[in-house]
């Protein structure tokens, strides 16, 4: 009986073999017949992928500093998958907008506006959070997820704003990076001139803080602040086992919490 069940085995698996060779002959020889059919395929299933994009909810992304667009795409499949098409936007005065210079808030707020459309829904990352809590008002968003920022001071890093200005300007010039340094230590300023507890104030908008749980010190100030929160349209969540880019170490928990927030509030 052992004999023959591993000869039926053997058999079975010679016969999938079989007609799995026996395809492969067949569409072999159907698009040398046809050989616009591939490419029609493949514009099919390329224009379909359009479509179902076409239709995904628009999210924009707002990048912190020194953010990289590679370093999103792991959150931007993951939402997709949930039906969110992510837009991402680089700050002003790095990488794509390298060129676009910012010399004040007042510059900064329309800038933001200008790229986000009244009553959107925006995803932004350190010094991106930071300033889309500073404008939030302004802005006129329905939501907003902030990624780890809007909630430290330089003071709890032990920093002050001409330390920060001054490492920026070096670590720029030292790295050769794609940024322009005086909109970068203007956007350093500008953060410290618009900065708002916005757990703590009431806003239309509704707003989902995500913080992650590294560096031990910094992440029990995080908690302080955050637990006696007074505004009723904001929430916060801690991302386990995450550092300060949040998205890249846990792009499935970040993107499933923004969808949740999305869906529930």
């Amino acid at each position: 009986m052992r004999n023959g069940s591993r000869s039926w085995r053997l058999l079975s698996s010679y016969f999938h073999g079989f007609l799995s060779l026996m395809n492969k002959a067949s569409r072999y020889l159907f698009l040398q017949l046809n050989p616009r059919a591939e490419k029609n395929n493949l514009f099919h299933n390329l224009n379909s992928l359009e479509m179902e994009r076409s239709l995904m909810e628009q999210i924009y992304f707002l990048a912190g500093l020194g953010t990289e667009q590679d370093d999103v795409l792991p959150l931007a499949d993951a939402c997709e998958r949930r039906g969110l098409k992510l837009v991402y936007l680089d700050l002003p005065g790095q990488n794509s907008n390298c060129k676009e210079t910012i010399s004040s808030a007042e510059e900064l707020r329309i800038w933001i506006k200008r790229k986000v459309p009244v009553n959107s829904k925006i995803v932004a990352f350190s010094l991106g959070a930071d300033f889309t809590a500073g404008f939030l008002e302004d802005l006129s968003l329905s939501h907003a997820v902030l990624l780890d920022g809007a909630i430290l001071t330089l003071e709890d890093i032990d920093s002050d704003l001409a330390t920060e200005v001054e490492v920026a300007e070096s670590f720029i010039i030292e790295n050769n990076l794609e940024m322009d340094v005086a909109t970068v230590q203007n956007l350093l300023r500008i953060r410290e001139e618009i900065r708002r507890e916005i757990w703590h104030e009431h806003t239309k908008t509704q707003v989902l803080m995500l913080i992650c749980d590294s560096y031990p010190q910094i992440f029990i100030r995080k908690k302080e602040r955050l637990v006696h929160s007074r505004n009723m349209n904001f929430q916060s969540a801690i991302v386990e086992n995450s550092t300060h880019q949040i998205f890249v170490g846990q792009p499935e928990k970040v993107a499933e919490l923004i969808t949740q927030f999305f869906q529930t509030s």
